[in-house]
């Protein structure tokens, strides 16, 4: 019966949900969102399309994100979307019989409330067994690193709604914290920030935009300009405004710090060995978090150690959950 269990990861990401399926691969990289009839858990659309709407609904439906800071918060949102998401991506009637086996990343310290609601939501969406492994450790495994020696690693994975640090050895976390510190708090500095200059209001969609393209963490890199665009608070004409990656460096510095402060904590309370290891390895970062311009070079002036952004470090997390599981043995299995 086992060898007709497909074998599926499921990053379940505040920002970004992404689905790994055995011999297929990626097969959800889509927004987190739904959207629902307002007041209640019909569902209307989801994933990009639910994102392309923010801003531009009408007043019978509403965008919501059923999973904040890594951890459910609207658990029948959440099991109808890891539901559509299973139907879209294994077909196979077959498969389908046999219920999938099914590895969830979840932050670093999940409470065991927390773990159940994702398993019992995976179960009702149409897995067998659920099997949960911590992000960062998920995500250097997914990021090519061999956590199975007694060497020390750290890893910072920055995503939507959290930034998961850690020290790995031994196939597990020595040390690790979790903050709801990460892109979604990126995008309301950006927000709040262009708020208090000009006056404006701009979409979800514009400031990260101007994340991706503007924000710059560290002044040694080009600093561009960029046209901004929003609705003025006062009367709300539309106005064009232009700003540069100068300006907004204060503001995100200012959002960045908690993270600085958890990293050298971490390296504080990291026994000495293991931070001899982590400074002749360096600091990997995972994420779509890292990609910010001059992230890297910012954690390195900060603790002295080199920083190193994975490839394509927003599919690590995924990539690793699945490598753990098609490698576990029914021992383990029957164990975890």
């Amino acid at each position: 019966m086992g060898a007709f269990r497909q074998h599926v990861a499921i990053d379940l990401g505040t920002a970004t949900f992404l689905m790994y399926v055995e011999k297929k691969g990626i097969t959800v990289n889509q927004s987190s969102l739904v959207t629902t009839r307002r007041n209640t858990d019909r569902i209307t659309a989801l994933g990009d399309e639910s994102k392309n709407m923010l801003g531009r609904i009408n007043k019978d439906n509403e965008v919501i994100q059923p999973i904040c800071g890594g951890v459910i918060s609207r658990y029948t949102l959440t099991k109808k979307m890891l539901s559509y998401y299973l139907n879209k991506s294994i077909k196979s009637p077959l498969h389908r019989i046999f219920k999938p086996e099914a590895m969830i990343a979840i932050p670093v310290h999940t409470t065991n409330v927390q773990k159940r609601a994702v398993e019992r939501a995976a179960q009702e969406a149409g897995c067998s067994r659920v099997f949960m492994i911590e992000e960062p450790l998920a995500a250097a495994i997914g990021a090519g690193l061999d956590v199975s020696k007694p060497e020390g690693r750290m890893i910072v994975d920055i995503g939507g709604g959290t930034t998961d640090i850690a020290v790995l050895s031994y196939n597990g976390v020595v040390v690790g914290k979790s903050l709801r510190v990460a892109g979604d708090a990126f995008d309301a500095a950006i927000t709040q920030f262009i708020k208090n200059k000009f006056s404006i209001q701009i979409s979800p969609l514009e400031a990260e935009n101007i994340k991706k393209k503007l924000v710059c963490l560290y002044p040694s890199y080009e600093q561009p300009d960029m046209e901004i665009h929003g609705s003025n608070v006062v009367n709300g004409e539309y106005e064009i405004h232009t700003i540069t990656s100068e300006e907004m460096m204060e503001p995100l510095m200012e959002t960045v710090v908690p993270i600085l402060d958890c990293i050298r904590d971490i390296l504080e309370e990291t026994p000495p060995d293991l931070v001899g290891d982590i400074k002749k390895n360096g600091i990997l970062m995972t994420g779509n978090g890292s990609l910010l311009r001059g992230f890297d070079e910012l954690i390195h002036k900060s603790t002295g150690v080199d920083a190193i952004v994975a490839e394509e470090p927003g599919l690590c997390v995924v990539r690793g959950a699945y490598k753990v599981l098609a490698n576990m043995t029914e021992e383990q299995k029957s164990k975890a």
